[in-house]
């Protein structure tokens, strides 16, 4: 799903509900059965920690030039020294985050390429990124905070799918940490 819309009738929305919950969005509340009900409760509730980080790393991918960019994702390939941040690894994850929005495979991609950045690749890849992010200021400084925020966002993430997933996991973080 989709957390802000670019189109004045909702049709981001409708098409996120649709792909999200098989229901079509004109749907009326009093014709869904309590199984859809459930799942959708599930979805909100269960993981928003997660949810709310792989929409900031949608948001943050989006202001990248697109895949067929081949100029700008040479050029980050180049100084990542790395095809880690390459288009053609990231559709499975980018995927896997816009049909099941708590997945985190396109976190653990982001996580693992920028966490192993050597000082010279970082500022390499801060300076691509910072270049095309068409955003006023130093676009040294600018890559540099992408590079932050998607780190952080794809931490969040990593994180909060670990949280205890039953009730039987819940319970024993709950009684451990009573003990001490």
């Amino acid at each position: 799903m989709l957390t802000r819309y670019v189109d004045e009738g909702d049709e981001l929305r409708a098409a996120a509900i649709k792909r999200s919950f098989n229901c079509p969005p004109e749907l009326e509340a009093g014709r869904l059965d309590v199984s859809r009900v459930g799942d959708i409760a599930a979805l909100v509730a269960s993981r928003p920690t997660v949810y709310a980080a792989n929409q900031e790393l949608l948001a943050l991918l989006n202001v990248l030039p697109s895949p067929d960019d081949s100029e700008f994702w040479w050029a980050l390939h180049k100084a990542a020294d790395s095809l880690d941040l390459h288009p053609g690894n990231l559709p499975g994850g980018v995927q896997l985050t816009l049909m099941y929005t708590v997945e985190t495979a396109l976190a653990s991609r982001f996580l693992e390429a920028l966490t192993q950045l050597t000082a010279d690749q970082r500022a390499g890849v801060a300076s691509v990124v910072g270049e095309r992010l068409d955003l006023p200021g130093d676009p040294q400084k600018l890559g540099e905070l992408w590079i932050q925020a998607t780190e952080a966002a794809a931490f969040r993430a990593a994180v909060a799918a670990r949280f205890p997933r039953t009730a039987e996991e819940a319970d024993e973080f709950t009684e451990a940490w009573k003990r001490h």
